[in-house]
């Protein structure tokens, strides 16, 4: 049988209802029970000088910091601001108005002068770029015999000028530049997100000299590469295949990009390993975890490549020029090039070509702008 000591289990009184050792009492007489030494802890932590102090020196901070009277309430919600920085209109440490939305860098406030000032640079920003596409678009629609004759608004709307597009074999232009741009894109992008995967999830002997061999194509200008692109072009080396007057000879050049390529290894050396360790443990292959991980993660970086790359691939003319046997293979671009040249077309077509030229861009545009600022502004916070 155990004994125990009933002045012990006075002392401690837990030991009362519990089993205590008899030298319990003896070994820590001098100790107060757990339960009283957190009571008297949280009794000293309620203690209310201590709030008020804290209170005090927040007051003189927020004092000394935005040169305001009364910054706390002491008496209800002490530990919330009376009045934001934003609703005071003080800037941290500055002693002047927070920015509004009608703010700028220029220092111009929300004052009738500068909104006034702002609107005239709106009208002038509007009117160099906004006017020459509305000209554009007009001179489409009008009867237009006169080159020099351009209105912002069409007179006398018609559609003789599409019709005089179709006789041209604008439209055949078209499909040819939608199948060359649809066909090198996917390329680009299949291209830039294995190659992106590999440099930024690989380590391998001279990694920074093929980082540096696709920056050194983005340096160099397309007529430095034209004559030795058209000779590989029409003699492929080790097939002996030549290429000119198809659509490969176009979509294979652009088929990767150092630009994008770029975008993709940067974007996903963002992506924190554990989670691809995560999926590998979960029994994923690689190209499992680059398709179900990597590519929903990496979407804003893909619409950033998805646009600039259609419009690097659909504003394309001197590739197709010295990639082509003939007039059959020529895409849009080179088509209103010659258009324009040709003395027999009119202003009007030459609209109309320039609206058909502009609406897939425009169209590609609209669809991924959302993932192009998701993607710029991920970019600029990392």
């Amino acid at each position: 049988m155990e004994h125990r000591d009933p002045q012990s289990a006075q002392l401690h009184g837990h030991c009362s209802h519990t089993r205590c050792d008899s030298r319990t009492g003896h070994l820590h007489r001098g100790l107060r029970a757990d339960g009283w030494w957190s009571r008297e802890l949280d009794d000293y932590l309620d203690d209310a000088g201590i709030h008020t102090g804290i209170r005090s020196q927040r007051r003189r901070r927020c004092q000394r910091r935005f040169h305001v009277a009364a910054c706390y309430n002491a008496d209800a919600h002490h530990h919330r601001p009376l009045v934001g920085r934003a609703q005071e209109g003080i800037v941290k440490g500055k002693g002047r108005p927070a920015p509004s939305r009608f703010d700028s860098a220029l220092g111009w406030t929300g004052e009738p002068s500068s909104r006034l000032i702002r609107l005239v640079i709106a009208a002038l920003l509007l009117a160099v770029f906004g006017v020459p596409f509305l000209t554009v678009i007009s001179s489409a629609f009008s009867h237009t015999s006169d080159p020099t004759q351009l209105a912002v608004l069409p007179t006398d709307p018609t559609l003789d000028n599409f019709r005089a597009a179709g006789e041209w074999s604008l439209f055949t232009y078209l499909r040819n530049s939608l199948i060359i741009a649809g066909g090198g894109l996917l390329l680009q992008m299949t291209a830039s997100v294995l190659a992106g995967y590999a440099l930024s999830r690989r380590k391998f002997r001279g990694q920074a000299l093929v980082m540096l061999l696709f920056l050194m194509t983005m340096m160099l200008p397309e007529e430095v590469i034209a004559v030795p692109l058209s000779i590989v072009l029409g003699d492929l080396p080790l097939l002996g295949i030549n290429l000119k007057g198809t659509v490969f000879a176009i979509i294979l050049p652009v088929g990767i990009w150092g630009f994008s390529i770029m975008v993709m290894t940067e974007f996903m050396r963002d992506i924190p390993e554990e989670i691809l360790e995560a999926a590998r443990l979960d029994g994923l292959s690689e190209i499992g975890v680059l398709g179900r991980i990597v590519l929903p993660m990496c979407k804003p970086a893909l619409g950033v490549i998805t646009i600039f790359g259609f419009i690097m691939i659909w504003n394309q003319y001197l590739l197709p020029l010295i990639a082509s046997n003939g007039p059959g293979s020529y895409t849009i671009t080179v088509a209103i090039a010659l258009l324009r040249d040709d003395p027999s077309g009119s202003t009007g077509l030459l609209a109309a070509g320039s609206v058909l030229a502009l609406v897939p861009s425009l169209i590609v545009y609209l669809l991924l702008q959302s993932s192009l600022v998701r993607g710029i502004t991920a970019g600029a916070g990392k």
